[in-house]
């Protein structure tokens, strides 16, 4: 199992590190703490499951969150705020 979760943490076509991932899952998530997001390094799993628990998201918004640069999150909730 834990070969499996490596695998889908090396899949992702994330830039980064594992640690730089879990921050920003921290800075995506208003309320995340650095303890929310402490899991052992590749288990995306674990990390998905426990950013569910605390905001409610569904797994895949998760995941397509996580995926998003930060950039581009920044892009679209600026875009958000200007159709108000």
């Amino acid at each position: 199992m834990r070969e499996k979760r490596m695998q889908d943490w090396m899949d992702m076509d994330w830039p980064g590190t594992w640690d730089d991932l879990k921050q920003h899952a921290v800075s995506s998530w208003e309320g995340l703490t650095e303890d929310d997001v402490d899991v052992r390094e590749g288990d995306l799993e674990e990390l998905v499951s426990r950013i569910q628990e605390r905001t409610g998201d569904s797994q895949d918004a998760i995941r397509t969150r996580l995926m998003a640069p930060e950039d581009v999150l920044l892009d679209s909730d600026v875009d958000d705020f200007d159709r108000m």
